[in-house]
């Protein structure tokens, strides 16, 4: 199995075949939170704001998978550099103590052959009292609705037909959701549920306007 990226970083490779990112196909519609967003800020401000968060979300991101695959000397090395990822980690071991029985996969790639569409999923857990497993993402900002179209509609169904392809015997998902440890406020945890049939309506429209635009 070979895994890579394109040149430009913006399409993946597997197996020889080129897939287009779910994260692209899911904001190929308007997004008009965004873009009030930048009306408001202004272009400079939030290109300067957008690459912050990119920034402080891969550290995010990296830390939190350190805990969940319980690599402690890779966290004691990142909060060497950053104290600040201190509080964060802290509210997100907090929630998975409480709320996750077990990860399934952590940071795993899954594609589509029907949407030639890939994308690294953050989690996949099975949280308590439930019989099937939740596709979770983290996020570092707002839980706005944009968010559903791309871990329900698009991370959700593509996981759904990766898994079958496995044959590893992998949990069905039926949920997905959002946990936010936002970057303004750190401590904080948010936690959404977007498991809404309008997703993945959504998703197929935006993936069907990617096509058409890319061709």
């Amino acid at each position: 199995m070979k895994i890579g990226l394109t040149k430009d970083q913006r399409q993946y490779i597997i197996n020889g075949k080129v897939y287009s990112r779910v994260s692209d196909i899911a904001h190929a519609g308007a997004n008009p939170w965004l873009e009030q967003w930048k009306r408001r800020v202004g272009e400079v401000e939030a290109e300067r704001i957008s690459r912050e968060t990119a920034e402080y979300g891969e550290l995010v991101h990296d830390i939190t998978m350190y805990s969940d695959m319980k690599k402690m000397k890779k966290i004691e090395k990142m909060l060497k550099v950053n104290e600040g990822l201190l509080l964060p980690l802290l509210s997100w071991q907090n929630w998975v103590n409480e709320y996750v029985s077990e990860w399934v996969l952590i940071e795993t790639v899954i594609w589509s052959n029907k949407w030639m569409a890939a994308g690294r999923m953050d989690r996949l857990g099975i949280i308590k009292g439930d019989r099937y497993a939740t596709v979770v993402d983290i996020k570092t900002g707002g839980l706005y609705d944009e968010i559903g179209i791309q871990i329900y509609g698009g991370y959700l169904p593509i996981y759904n037909e990766w898994r079958v392809k496995q044959k590893k015997g992998l949990p069905k998902a039926t949920r997905a959701m959002a946990i936010s440890l936002p970057r303004k406020n750190p401590g904080e945890l948010l936690v959404k549920d977007y498991s809404k049939s309008k997703y993945l309506d959504e998703f197929e429209s935006r993936a069907e306007l990617f096509r058409s635009i890319n061709r």
